[in-house]
């Protein structure tokens, strides 16, 4: 039998997808998109997406690891954001320290430690538990043994 009496398969050809388009997935995964919205900023339908993403176990790979990379991503910043940072000093084009007019030295940035997100961690990973009883917020640490 010649190559061009094979039978064609049926149906559409797998998607391949190029650097610009693997940038969109990427930055979507890291965001924790639904599927539909990662289908939608490429241009595809929700069902092709999904389609693809069963039938290439490579893209799965890639989809199940963007998607933690994310999650990584969102802890990092959660963890940063309970914990708060110390002002910079602010420099000039020399890379001196620029002073106010009050001789105290410039600073940029910084930020208070952040409760909410303390207390959403300390129940997340700490086994902490609200409860609460007439507008009071109760803490108690639930152990494992």
């Amino acid at each position: 039998m010649a190559d061009t009496d094979k039978p064609k398969k049926a149906g559409r050809p797998m998607l391949v997808f190029d650097d610009s388009q693997w940038a969109i997935i990427d930055a979507k995964l890291a965001e924790q998109c639904p599927d539909g919205e990662i289908a939608a900023a490429l241009g595809i339908d929700r069902a092709t997406f999904l389609n693809h993403k069963k039938k290439d176990p490579a893209f799965a790979e890639r989809y199940e690891c963007g998607k933690e990379k994310g999650k990584s991503l969102m802890r990092h910043l959660a963890f940063e954001s309970a914990k708060g940072c110390d002002p910079k000093p602010l420099l000039d084009e020399n890379g001196k320290q620029v002073y106010k007019k009050n001789g105290e030295p410039a600073t940029y940035g910084g930020r208070e430690p952040n409760i909410t997100m303390q207390i959403v961690l300390g129940n997340t990973y700490l086994g902490f538990k609200d409860k609460q009883t007439s507008g009071e917020v109760v803490f108690r640490v639930v152990m494992d043994d």
